[in-house]
């Protein structure tokens, strides 16, 4: 795939462990087009990117700086709006959401694990995976679950290495 922003740039996808043939998609951009402005300049970051990821499938999305890589995950992770193109999540188109609407599925279905600087330094790595679930529950709710919810970031964490 080569949607970058000049024609050395590539952006590449790799499916380090593939779906089964009949999996159908969980997260999908249909056509994702990205541009951002600074003054009269323009730099077009995205050109149409199409991309499917099924359960279960581990993907690594690969290219030099500046291709674009980080981009395709905020409009994919709903971080940011495409300026075309679509994301669905199922069978549900989910870019166009409000606001809220999007919040919850951040916050319930799709997660990050980002590389460096966005970790909360006062929390230790448990703590920031279970950071999500401070946000989901409410105070009571939080306590009845909070035992289960560690048991299961630990069990994350271990799974990541």
């Amino acid at each position: 795939m080569s949607n970058a922003s000049r024609p050395d740039q590539q952006l590449r996808l790799h499916a380090a462990e593939p779906a089964p043939p009949s999996a159908s998609p969980v997260l999908r951009g249909v056509g994702l087009r990205k541009t951002y402005r600074s003054g009269s300049s323009t730099l077009e970051v995205l050109r149409g990117v199409d991309m499917e990821l099924a359960a279960g499938e581990f993907v690594a999305i690969v290219g030099q700086s500046g291709s674009g890589k980080t981009t395709l995950l905020h409009l994919l992770g709903l971080l940011d709006a495409p300026d075309g193109g679509e994301v669905h999540l199922g069978n549900t188109r989910i870019d166009t959401l409000s606001a809220s609407r999007q919040d919850h599925i951040r916050n319930t279905q799709i997660g990050m694990v980002f590389q460096s600087y966005h970790l909360l330094p006062e929390l230790d790595a448990v703590e920031n995976v279970l950071a999500p679930l401070y946000v989901r529950y409410g105070v009571l709710e939080w306590f009845r679950r909070r035992r289960e919810a560690r048991q299961e970031a630990i069990a994350l964490l271990e799974r990541f290495g």
